[in-house]
Protein backbone atom coordinates (compact mmCIF):
# COMPACT_ATOMS: atom_id res chain seq x y z
CA UNK A 1 0.00 0.00 0.00
CA UNK A 2 2.65 2.20 1.15
CA UNK A 3 4.38 1.97 -2.65
CA UNK A 4 1.47 2.35 -4.38
CA UNK A 5 0.58 5.19 -2.35
CA UNK A 6 3.81 6.98 -3.60
CA UNK A 7 3.14 5.96 -7.07
CA UNK A 8 -0.18 7.65 -6.76
CA UNK A 9 1.16 10.85 -5.36
CA UNK A 10 3.91 11.14 -7.71
CA UNK A 11 1.00 10.57 -10.57
CA UNK A 12 -0.68 13.47 -9.03
CA UNK A 13 1.98 15.98 -9.07
CA UNK A 14 3.37 14.91 -12.54
CA UNK A 15 -0.25 15.93 -13.66
CA UNK A 16 -0.43 19.44 -11.51
CA UNK A 17 2.99 20.04 -13.76
CA UNK A 18 2.15 18.88 -16.61
CA UNK A 19 -0.85 21.60 -16.34
CA UNK A 20 1.03 23.96 -15.87
CA UNK A 21 3.00 23.43 -18.57
CA UNK A 22 -0.05 23.38 -20.36
CA UNK A 23 -1.29 26.41 -19.05
CA UNK A 24 2.18 28.36 -19.75
CA UNK A 25 2.27 26.55 -23.58
CA UNK A 26 -1.49 28.34 -24.10
CA UNK A 27 -0.06 31.35 -22.33
CA UNK A 28 2.58 32.02 -24.80
CA UNK A 29 -0.12 30.83 -28.46
CA UNK A 30 -0.80 34.22 -29.68
CA UNK A 31 -3.16 33.26 -32.13
CA UNK A 32 -5.33 30.83 -30.84
CA UNK A 33 -8.54 31.79 -29.23
CA UNK A 34 -11.59 29.14 -28.91
CA UNK A 35 -13.43 28.98 -31.01
CA UNK A 36 -13.21 28.83 -33.88
CA UNK A 37 -9.14 28.61 -33.32
CA UNK A 38 -7.97 27.13 -30.41
CA UNK A 39 -5.51 27.30 -28.39
CA UNK A 40 -2.69 24.48 -28.83
CA UNK A 41 0.57 23.15 -28.10
CA UNK A 42 2.06 23.80 -31.55
CA UNK A 43 1.13 27.77 -31.50
CA UNK A 44 2.31 27.92 -28.00
CA UNK A 45 6.02 26.63 -29.08
CA UNK A 46 5.78 29.04 -32.17
CA UNK A 47 4.68 31.69 -29.49
CA UNK A 48 7.91 30.96 -27.66
CA UNK A 49 9.94 30.71 -30.60
CA UNK A 50 8.85 33.99 -31.24
CA UNK A 51 9.56 35.56 -27.75
CA UNK A 52 12.97 34.37 -27.99
CA UNK A 53 13.88 35.34 -31.31
CA UNK A 54 12.60 39.00 -30.96
CA UNK A 55 14.30 39.52 -27.89
CA UNK A 56 17.44 38.40 -29.86
CA UNK A 57 16.46 40.87 -32.19
CA UNK A 58 15.84 43.50 -30.04
CA UNK A 59 19.50 43.47 -28.49
CA UNK A 60 20.99 43.65 -31.95
CA UNK A 61 18.95 46.24 -32.92
CA UNK A 62 20.38 48.10 -28.96
CA UNK A 63 23.75 47.16 -30.10
CA UNK A 64 24.15 48.51 -33.75
CA UNK A 65 22.09 51.51 -32.61
CA UNK A 66 25.25 52.58 -30.72
CA UNK A 67 26.96 52.56 -33.85
CA UNK A 68 24.70 54.78 -35.91
CA UNK A 69 26.25 57.93 -37.57
CA UNK A 70 24.84 61.18 -37.50
CA UNK A 71 23.24 62.08 -40.60
CA UNK A 72 24.18 65.21 -43.02
CA UNK A 73 22.14 66.81 -45.39
CA UNK A 74 23.90 69.50 -47.52
CA UNK A 75 22.15 72.25 -49.37
CA UNK A 76 23.32 74.78 -51.62
CA UNK A 77 21.85 78.21 -50.89
CA UNK A 78 22.12 81.54 -53.22
CA UNK A 79 23.95 83.98 -51.41
CA UNK A 80 22.31 87.06 -52.14
CA UNK A 81 18.97 85.99 -50.73
CA UNK A 82 21.45 85.23 -46.85
CA UNK A 83 23.64 86.82 -44.75
CA UNK A 84 25.52 88.58 -43.49
CA UNK A 85 28.86 85.89 -43.46
CA UNK A 86 31.41 86.22 -40.59
CA UNK A 87 34.98 86.45 -41.46
CA UNK A 88 37.98 86.43 -39.81
CA UNK A 89 41.07 88.19 -41.53
CA UNK A 90 44.43 87.95 -39.91
CA UNK A 91 47.57 90.28 -40.66
CA UNK A 92 50.57 88.64 -41.73
CA UNK A 93 52.42 91.42 -43.00
CA UNK A 94 54.19 94.32 -41.34
CA UNK A 95 51.29 97.10 -42.27
CA UNK A 96 47.98 95.61 -43.15
CA UNK A 97 44.77 97.62 -44.01
CA UNK A 98 41.27 96.71 -44.92
CA UNK A 99 38.18 98.46 -46.28
CA UNK A 100 34.53 97.17 -46.52
CA UNK A 101 32.32 98.60 -48.88
CA UNK A 102 28.30 97.45 -49.63
CA UNK A 103 26.70 101.55 -50.22
CA UNK A 104 25.98 100.48 -53.88
CA UNK A 105 24.16 97.65 -52.80
CA UNK A 106 21.79 98.87 -50.71
CA UNK A 107 19.03 98.37 -53.36
CA UNK A 108 20.11 95.54 -55.03
CA UNK A 109 19.55 91.76 -54.24
CA UNK A 110 21.95 92.00 -51.11
CA UNK A 111 19.89 94.72 -49.72
CA UNK A 112 18.87 92.70 -46.62
CA UNK A 113 22.27 91.24 -46.27
CA UNK A 114 23.67 94.97 -46.08
CA UNK A 115 20.87 96.57 -43.91
CA UNK A 116 21.34 94.12 -41.50
CA UNK A 117 25.43 95.22 -40.57
CA UNK A 118 26.52 97.70 -38.88
CA UNK A 119 27.29 100.14 -41.47
CA UNK A 120 27.63 99.71 -45.12
CA UNK A 121 30.25 101.27 -45.35
CA UNK A 122 33.40 100.38 -42.74
CA UNK A 123 36.09 103.39 -43.70
CA UNK A 124 39.88 102.08 -44.03
CA UNK A 125 41.06 99.87 -40.78
CA UNK A 126 44.64 100.00 -40.09
CA UNK A 127 46.12 96.68 -38.34
CA UNK A 128 49.17 95.38 -37.79
CA UNK A 129 51.26 91.82 -38.15
CA UNK A 130 49.52 89.50 -35.86
CA UNK A 131 46.18 91.41 -35.85
CA UNK A 132 42.72 89.51 -36.03
CA UNK A 133 39.66 91.30 -37.86
CA UNK A 134 36.54 89.70 -37.43
CA UNK A 135 33.91 91.53 -40.16
CA UNK A 136 30.46 90.56 -41.62
CA UNK A 137 31.00 90.05 -45.21
CA UNK A 138 27.72 90.22 -47.91
CA UNK A 139 27.66 88.63 -51.47
CA UNK A 140 27.72 91.85 -54.26
CA UNK A 141 27.81 91.53 -57.96
CA UNK A 142 29.06 94.72 -58.42
CA UNK A 143 33.47 94.98 -58.61
CA UNK A 144 33.81 98.23 -56.92
CA UNK A 145 31.94 96.64 -53.99
CA UNK A 146 32.78 94.48 -50.78
CA UNK A 147 36.09 93.38 -48.86
CA UNK A 148 39.32 95.27 -50.13
CA UNK A 149 42.84 94.27 -48.65
CA UNK A 150 46.11 95.91 -48.41
CA UNK A 151 49.81 95.21 -47.32
CA UNK A 152 52.98 96.45 -47.00
CA UNK A 153 56.38 95.85 -45.68
CA UNK A 154 57.85 92.73 -44.99
CA UNK A 155 55.69 89.51 -44.58
CA UNK A 156 56.13 87.65 -41.70
CA UNK A 157 55.58 84.14 -42.47
CA UNK A 158 57.76 81.29 -40.40
CA UNK A 159 57.71 77.76 -41.01
CA UNK A 160 55.90 77.43 -37.64
CA UNK A 161 52.75 79.07 -38.92
CA UNK A 162 49.87 76.75 -39.73
CA UNK A 163 48.40 77.34 -42.91
CA UNK A 164 51.65 78.88 -44.08
CA UNK A 165 51.96 76.49 -47.30
CA UNK A 166 55.94 76.82 -47.22
CA UNK A 167 55.41 80.77 -47.54
CA UNK A 168 58.33 81.30 -45.33
CA UNK A 169 61.64 82.69 -46.72
CA UNK A 170 60.09 82.61 -50.18
CA UNK A 171 59.74 85.54 -52.75
CA UNK A 172 56.00 84.49 -53.47
CA UNK A 173 55.47 84.85 -49.38
CA UNK A 174 55.82 88.40 -50.83
CA UNK A 175 52.73 87.99 -52.25
CA UNK A 176 50.71 86.95 -49.63
CA UNK A 177 50.02 89.09 -46.79
CA UNK A 178 46.50 88.29 -44.97
CA UNK A 179 44.68 84.66 -44.06
CA UNK A 180 41.28 83.89 -43.66
CA UNK A 181 40.10 81.49 -41.38
CA UNK A 182 37.85 78.62 -41.06
CA UNK A 183 36.90 76.27 -38.44
CA UNK A 184 37.63 73.02 -39.79
CA UNK A 185 36.58 70.02 -37.66
CA UNK A 186 38.59 68.75 -35.10
CA UNK A 187 38.25 65.52 -32.90
CA UNK A 188 37.76 64.20 -29.59
CA UNK A 189 38.78 66.89 -27.18
CA UNK A 190 38.72 69.47 -30.15
CA UNK A 191 35.99 69.78 -31.63
CA UNK A 192 36.85 72.63 -33.94
CA UNK A 193 40.51 72.75 -35.60
CA UNK A 194 41.26 76.40 -37.16
CA UNK A 195 42.72 76.23 -40.33
CA UNK A 196 43.99 79.76 -42.31
CA UNK A 197 44.26 80.39 -45.70
CA UNK A 198 46.97 82.68 -47.27
CA UNK A 199 45.41 85.19 -49.31
CA UNK A 200 47.31 86.19 -52.37
CA UNK A 201 47.56 90.02 -53.77
CA UNK A 202 45.05 90.06 -56.87
CA UNK A 203 41.36 88.71 -57.00
CA UNK A 204 40.83 85.87 -55.11
CA UNK A 205 37.08 83.72 -55.12
CA UNK A 206 35.70 82.79 -51.65
CA UNK A 207 32.75 79.60 -51.27
CA UNK A 208 31.53 79.57 -48.16
CA UNK A 209 30.24 76.68 -46.04
CA UNK A 210 28.33 77.19 -42.96
CA UNK A 211 27.90 73.77 -40.91
CA UNK A 212 25.14 73.21 -38.08
CA UNK A 213 25.99 69.90 -36.15
CA UNK A 214 23.01 69.48 -34.15
CA UNK A 215 24.47 66.35 -32.06
CA UNK A 216 26.52 68.89 -29.98
CA UNK A 217 24.25 71.06 -27.54
CA UNK A 218 23.58 75.08 -29.00
CA UNK A 219 25.95 77.21 -28.26
CA UNK A 220 28.84 74.87 -27.46
CA UNK A 221 31.91 74.70 -29.53
CA UNK A 222 31.32 72.57 -32.82
CA UNK A 223 27.70 73.01 -32.65
CA UNK A 224 28.13 75.95 -35.99
CA UNK A 225 31.29 76.53 -37.91
CA UNK A 226 32.24 78.82 -40.89
CA UNK A 227 34.49 77.90 -43.51
CA UNK A 228 36.20 80.00 -46.72
CA UNK A 229 37.81 78.10 -49.22
CA UNK A 230 39.11 80.26 -51.77
CA UNK A 231 40.41 80.01 -55.51
CA UNK A 232 42.58 82.45 -56.73
CA UNK A 233 41.90 84.47 -59.93
CA UNK A 234 43.98 86.62 -61.31
CA UNK A 235 47.22 88.33 -59.83
CA UNK A 236 46.55 91.76 -60.95
CA UNK A 237 44.03 94.36 -59.31
CA UNK A 238 41.84 95.78 -61.68
CA UNK A 239 41.44 99.62 -61.07
CA UNK A 240 37.61 99.06 -61.49
CA UNK A 241 37.67 96.78 -58.48
CA UNK A 242 39.04 99.85 -56.36
CA UNK A 243 36.69 102.54 -57.71
CA UNK A 244 36.06 103.87 -53.93
CA UNK A 245 39.28 103.58 -52.69
CA UNK A 246 38.89 103.93 -48.99
CA UNK A 247 42.77 103.33 -47.97
CA UNK A 248 43.95 105.73 -50.77
CA UNK A 249 45.31 108.44 -48.46
CA UNK A 250 46.97 105.77 -46.14
CA UNK A 251 48.43 103.99 -48.74
CA UNK A 252 50.14 107.15 -50.28
CA UNK A 253 53.46 106.79 -48.34
CA UNK A 254 54.06 103.02 -48.89
CA UNK A 255 54.52 100.33 -51.86
CA UNK A 256 51.54 98.23 -51.42
CA UNK A 257 49.84 95.46 -52.66
CA UNK A 258 45.95 94.87 -52.45
CA UNK A 259 43.56 92.09 -52.90
CA UNK A 260 39.93 91.93 -53.81
CA UNK A 261 37.91 89.31 -52.53
CA UNK A 262 34.74 87.86 -54.38
CA UNK A 263 32.23 85.68 -53.24
CA UNK A 264 30.43 83.22 -54.93
CA UNK A 265 26.81 83.65 -55.71
CA UNK A 266 26.12 79.98 -53.80
CA UNK A 267 27.07 78.73 -50.82
CA UNK A 268 26.54 75.38 -48.91
CA UNK A 269 24.51 75.05 -45.68
CA UNK A 270 25.70 71.21 -44.05
CA UNK A 271 23.03 70.15 -41.37
CA UNK A 272 24.36 67.62 -39.19
CA UNK A 273 21.59 65.81 -37.36
CA UNK A 274 21.30 62.80 -34.50
CA UNK A 275 20.04 59.71 -35.26
CA UNK A 276 16.41 59.07 -34.00
CA UNK A 277 15.94 58.61 -30.51
CA UNK A 278 16.69 55.09 -29.14
CA UNK A 279 13.37 54.20 -27.79
CA UNK A 280 11.75 54.85 -31.02
CA UNK A 281 14.02 53.39 -33.40
CA UNK A 282 14.27 49.75 -31.12
CA UNK A 283 10.51 50.09 -30.60
CA UNK A 284 9.47 50.66 -34.55
CA UNK A 285 12.05 47.97 -35.23
CA UNK A 286 10.94 45.25 -32.82
CA UNK A 287 7.31 46.08 -33.54
CA UNK A 288 7.37 45.76 -37.35
CA UNK A 289 9.38 42.51 -36.86
CA UNK A 290 6.19 41.22 -34.31
CA UNK A 291 3.70 42.35 -37.23
CA UNK A 292 5.21 40.58 -39.66
CA UNK A 293 5.88 37.15 -37.56
CA UNK A 294 2.19 37.65 -36.69
CA UNK A 295 1.11 37.57 -40.02
CA UNK A 296 3.61 34.85 -41.01
CA UNK A 297 3.05 32.52 -38.46
CA UNK A 298 -0.78 32.86 -37.76
CA UNK A 299 -0.65 31.22 -41.33
CA UNK A 300 0.80 28.03 -39.85
CA UNK A 301 -1.06 27.92 -36.76
CA UNK A 302 -4.39 27.62 -39.10
CA UNK A 303 -2.75 25.14 -41.13
CA UNK A 304 -2.09 23.20 -38.17
CA UNK A 305 -5.66 23.33 -36.92
CA UNK A 306 -7.33 22.41 -39.91
CA UNK A 307 -4.74 19.54 -40.62
CA UNK A 308 -5.50 18.27 -36.65
CA UNK A 309 -9.13 19.03 -36.93
CA UNK A 310 -9.19 17.08 -40.37
CA UNK A 311 -7.16 14.24 -39.03
CA UNK A 312 -9.73 13.75 -35.61
CA UNK A 313 -12.70 13.47 -38.58
CA UNK A 314 -11.59 10.74 -39.99
CA UNK A 315 -10.34 9.16 -36.88
CA UNK A 316 -13.74 9.03 -35.48
CA UNK A 317 -15.98 8.99 -38.29
CA UNK A 318 -13.57 6.22 -40.34
CA UNK A 319 -15.63 7.16 -43.32
CA UNK A 320 -14.59 4.87 -46.75
CA UNK A 321 -13.58 6.78 -49.68
CA UNK A 322 -14.65 5.22 -52.65
CA UNK A 323 -13.57 5.90 -56.03
CA UNK A 324 -12.82 9.86 -54.51
CA UNK A 325 -16.08 10.42 -52.68
CA UNK A 326 -16.61 9.34 -48.98
CA UNK A 327 -19.50 7.33 -48.31
CA UNK A 328 -21.37 8.87 -45.62
CA UNK A 329 -22.40 5.55 -43.03
CA UNK A 330 -25.58 4.05 -43.30
CA UNK A 331 -27.52 4.15 -39.96
CA UNK A 332 -28.93 0.99 -38.63
CA UNK A 333 -32.69 0.81 -38.98
CA UNK A 334 -34.66 1.63 -36.16
CA UNK A 335 -37.56 -1.06 -34.85
CA UNK A 336 -40.43 -0.44 -33.83
CA UNK A 337 -41.88 -2.78 -31.18
CA UNK A 338 -45.97 -3.18 -31.32
CA UNK A 339 -47.44 -3.16 -27.64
Amino acid sequence: MGVYSLIEKASYALRGQLGLIEKASYAVDRWGDSPPLPKTHFGGALGALMIVGIAIYAVFISVMYQARPATEVSSVLWSAADGPFPMELTCFAEHCWYSVDYSADLHGQSAKCVRALLAPKSGCVTLRAGDVARINSCYTQLPMSGVRLYFAGDTKWNSTTEGSMGLAGTEAGNQFGFTIGSDMEGGAGMPIRPMPSPLRSGVSLLNYVHTVNKTIGAGAPGSERHEWFTQFLSPSSPTSNFGDDQCKAALAAYSSHRTALSMAPFFNVITVTPPQGFMAHVVGAVGGVMSLCDAVLVAFVILYVKLSSLKSQSGDDAVPICCGIAEKPVPPPVLVGCV
